[in-house]
């Protein structure tokens, strides 16, 4: 149940990051805004999402669990009372972990992308980047499909679209996020793996850990 609520709370938390960030953005970018309704209704949908998300987690009877028999209903109080407990102690987890994800959405996928837009000669507002990108690594986080393969692809030519970005340019930054993604993750492997005392020892000890 602990573990559990961190995996909650960490996704939470960055969910709430990116709605903040693609809220503070839309606004600056409000005549845009106007002219463009779809993108308008996705801010307001979110803006009310965020509303009553923030309400729910404050919420602290949770009656709808309190009447839960047996296990199940000991299992979900206790999981709610861990996800509580990182918004009432003294360092105010949450808090601080939607502070991280601003810096983390700003540096790793604003930034990162924004050079990827200029290094292949896309010209874009500032704003206008900014008040969908974040939108944009909403929509691909959906569960829809395997690794989000197609839709992080079909978003980025859709709400770049709105701002005359040609869609194949589009898609071709998309690709270019996944390639760079992947290439530093693999070369972190080795890094991670010597940090544990190399591989034979790493191997040995998920074996021990497992019989």
């Amino acid at each position: 149940k602990a573990a559990l609520s961190s995996i909650i709370v960490d996704r939470i938390s960055g969910l709430w990051g990116a709605m903040l960030l693609a809220l503070l953005f839309g606004a600056l970018n409000w005549p845009i805004l106007v002219t463009h309704r779809v993108l308008l209704l996705i801010d307001l949908g979110l803006a009310f999402i965020l509303l009553i998300s923030f309400l729910v987690l404050r919420w602290e009877e949770w009656r709808i669990f309190q009447k839960l028999p047996g296990a199940a209903g000991k299992f979900f109080r206790k999981l709610l009372q861990e996800i509580a407990s990182y918004g009432h102690n003294k360092k105010n987890v949450i808090a601080s972990a939607i502070l991280l994800s601003f810096l983390f959405n700003f540096i790793g996928l604003a930034g990162a992308n924004y050079i990827l837009f200029r290094s292949i000669g896309i010209q874009i507002n500032l704003i206008s980047y900014l008040s969908v990108i974040f939108l944009i690594s909403i929509v691909a986080s959906l569960p829809i499909t395997i690794n989000n393969i197609g839709i992080k692809e079909w978003a980025y030519m859709v709400f770049f679209g709105f701002f005359g970005v040609n869609p194949n340019a589009a898609v071709t930054v998309a690709l270019l996020g996944r390639m760079l993604q992947m290439f530093f993750s693999f070369f972190a492997w080795p890094i991670y793996l010597n940090s544990n005392g190399g591989f034979k020892k790493t191997i040995k000890k998920l074996t021990v850990d497992k019989f």
